[in-house]
């Protein structure tokens, strides 16, 4: 049995910041993979764009779900170039799919303007999600500032629920 660590050691996890960039893809493909520990097998998305990486998560998650979405489907719902995370909890509640946002800043980190792969986009995005942000609670979607680590997620993939 994997118990929800206290929140001290969520706090200890480490730093943020550290976002590998994601790597575009020209098709969209679906295959599925068997995770070790004998956890049943989950999708593996390729993702068609940069920003894409959150969409082809979503698709998983959804595909593993039995709820099966394009990526071209799930683009329409989330109209935007650059999907931050905070669009994917607006459009996992959209989707009906209960959600925690779990974040160690609120809003755009200021880390990410001298990243560049932010650099264009974090200009033109800042108003936009700052305003999700702060229209988060209004919506039905839960966002709270906090770090989270490894013990966080083997306890979410502990769960019956699973892990979105």
């Amino acid at each position: 049995k994997v118990e929800r660590p206290s929140q001290s050691s969520v706090l200890q996890s480490p730093k943020p910041g550290s976002h590998q960039q994601c790597k575009p893809r020209v098709t969209e493909a679906v295959s599925t993979m068997r995770l070790s520990g004998g956890l049943e097998a989950f999708p593996h998305v390729r993702q068609l764009d940069d920003w894409d990486c959150g969409l082809a998560c979503v698709q998983a998650y959804l595909y593993f779900s039995e709820r099966p979405f394009s990526q071209t489907e799930l683009r329409k719902l989330c109209p935007v170039q650059s999907i931050w995370t905070i669009d994917l909890a607006f459009l996992l509640r959209k989707l009906g799919v209960p959600c925690q946002y779990y974040t160690a800043v609120i809003g755009i980190s200021d880390n990410h303007a001298n990243l560049e792969y932010y650099k264009k986009a974090i200009v033109d995005d800042t108003m936009r999600v700052n305003q999700l942000f702060r229209e988060a609670q209004h919506n039905g979607v839960f966002v709270e500032e906090r770090r989270t680590g490894s013990e966080d997620v083997l306890w979410l993939l502990s769960q019956e629920r699973g892990l979105s």
